[in-house]
């Protein structure tokens, strides 16, 4: 028998949950339930698994933190991260990163290589205690919310957790990448932007930049990544 029940943290809904019981361990476990998917944050074993609303399961690589995403002020970004890592207890906070992009700047006649945010306005955390996290974030000045679906905080997806381990790596900074313009059309030739030309909306040769879309918190974004032409043919 399925019981359904509504878990309140700090006089906020977290969300709606599912109690059914493990096919690991057989102990009762709690699925966050939304309209997306369903996820398990209060299992006593912690077995790895998800079920999307189709009602399969998939594994997330044997990890047991999940990554979830804090809309901060612009502009306030690194100072949530030094907080964080500050007032927030281990326990509670795996990891506390901003993604970030290199991007090439003339100063003084000499090319230098500088980084900028990637996603202007959020900040990463990486944990497996959600509950216990949402609440010594109330201690943390300058964000604004977890992001999720409507009043439900939800984690990134496997898909987007992947692609910032690809496009960033383990140190969330996309490199540069270098391209040639063959027929109008733009071939990277090297770098993270390999193999993305699909993404890219527009390019910018005099500042070595490229603008993309790509889906993240379950809408498109665009940003930023460096890109540098180095030929053009007609």
């Amino acid at each position: 028998m399925r019981i359904r029940k509504i878990l309140t943290l700090s006089n906020r809904r977290l969300a709606a949950f599912e109690s059914v019981r493990c096919n690991r361990c057989n102990e009762k476990s709690a699925w966050m339930k939304t309209e997306w998917r369903s996820i398990p944050i209060l299992h006593s074993c912690r077995f790895p698994i998800c079920k999307n609303k189709t009602g399969k399961g998939y594994q997330t690589k044997g990890a047991k933190n999940m990554w979830y995403v804090v809309q901060v002020r612009t502009g306030a970004e690194e100072s949530i991260v030094q907080q964080c890592e500050k007032n927030v207890s281990d326990s509670v906070l795996e990891r506390c990163f901003i993604p970030y992009y290199e991007e090439k700047r003339h100063i003084r006649g000499v090319w230098t290589v500088h980084k900028k945010i990637l996603f202007p306005g959020y900040v990463f955390v990486v944990t497996e205690k959600i509950e216990g996290l949402f609440i010594e974030l109330q201690n943390v000045i300058g964000l604004t919310k977890l992001l999720g679906i409507g009043d439900d905080i939800v984690p990134l997806r496997e898909e987007e957790i992947q692609f910032l381990l690809t496009f960033g790596g383990e140190k969330q900074v996309v490199e540069m990448s270098e391209g040639i313009i063959e027929q109008s059309k733009v071939r990277v030739i090297s770098g993270p932007l390999q193999g993305m030309e699909g993404c890219i909306r527009k390019i910018d040769r005099h500042k070595r930049k490229a603008y993309l879309e790509v889906e993240m918190f379950g809408r498109m974004q665009r940003v930023q990544v460096g890109l540098e032409i180095i030929s053009k043919t007609i």
